[in-house]
């Protein structure tokens, strides 16, 4: 870690390595089907919340488009959980997907198109052996993230020429390069949690010169994968890409050796996080992206590692 303020990446490290402990210690404790009930009251109060206090009262558009999107899968699949309350849960999904069109977020939309999408492909890929089932969410990641990057080039000439609309994006794909390029300045270790965004350091500020050629000046990198290499080099993010291809793995497993519901909650999840986090950011920072990584990746690790549903590497 080479911060320029030590003491503060160190305090913020401290905060950040007692909450991933937190929740390690909460995925260890709570199997799938309470993780799945956690995250599904979670949603549900974002999405009430939404209802009475306005769509924007809680989260930025940017952020409730996302996340509406993935209250609307989990409201579906508990209507498929408790068929007793199925139309209450699919008139909730309705409000939920209503709130996705409100919300206005590009990337919302698309991701939760992706999402229902997912949902088709996993009752496919289920009947598969796990390592070709593994191939092909992989492919779908790839077809999910080319979609996503599709509509990111093409933005402005969907948004001014055809819909003759003002262009509100930030030109993110064009501050990239200069992220990139501040990453390779520090690749190994990169510059600490919190070391980088610095506004308050003025003229000192390291991400001073990440500016877009609009003149917008991005609080973060826009994108969640580019600040896990700004904090933790290009050898953390390395590491951490090692780590979400074997959860996705141990996800693919479970889906195959479970008929649960809930089976498919861990490879939505990890989708939603790839997906959002390329043009919004979560996983260096205390945020759902990371805990929901914390979450997942602990129970499927115990789940494959205490060997539940037999020999899953067959």
């Amino acid at each position: 870690m080479l911060s320029e303020t030590p003491v503060y990446s160190l305090k913020g490290s401290i905060v950040f390595l007692m909450t991933t402990t937190l929740f390690i210690y909460v995925g260890q404790q709570y199997s799938m089907r309470e993780i799945f009930n956690l995250l599904f009251w979670q949603y549900n109060f974002i999405l009430l919340f939404s209802v009475f206090f306005g769509s924007e009262s809680l989260l930025h558009k940017n952020y409730l488009g996302p996340a509406m999107g993935l209250s609307a899968i989990l409201l579906y699949l508990q209507s498929v959980r408790i068929p007793k309350y199925k139309w209450f849960f699919l008139g909730l999904t309705a409000v939920a997907v209503f709130y996705v069109q409100q919300a206005n977020s590009g990337m919302g939309k698309a991701l939760f198109v992706i999402l229902i999408a997912l949902l088709g492909f996993l009752r496919f890929i289920k009947r598969l052996p796990p390592r070709l089932a593994f191939a092909a969410m992989g492919m779908f990641l790839a077809i999910g993230i080319s979609l996503v990057i599709l509509i990111t080039e093409n933005a402005e000439y969907i948004i001014v020429e055809k819909l003759d609309k003002d262009m509100t994006l930030t030109g993110r794909t064009l501050f990239w390069p200069l992220i990139v390029d501040a990453i390779n300045r520090q690749p190994v270790l990169g510059y600490g949690y919190g070391g980088f965004w610095q506004p308050w350091r003025g003229a000192e500020n390291p991400a001073l010169p990440i500016v877009s050629p609009s003149g917008y000046v991005p609080p973060h990198s826009h994108n969640g994968f580019l600040d896990m290499g700004i904090t933790v080099g290009w050898l953390g993010l390395a590491l951490f890409i090692v780590s979400l291809l074997m959860s996705i793995y141990y996800g693919v497993l479970y889906l195959t050796r479970s008929n649960e519901p809930e089976a498919v909650v861990p490879l939505v999840i990890f989708t939603w996080l790839v997906i959002s986090n390329y043009t919004e950011t979560g996983l260096a920072s205390i945020s759902s992206s990371w805990i929901f990584y914390v979450l997942m990746t602990t129970r499927l690790t115990l789940d494959t590692t205490e060997n539940k549903f037999g020999d899953r590497f067959a």
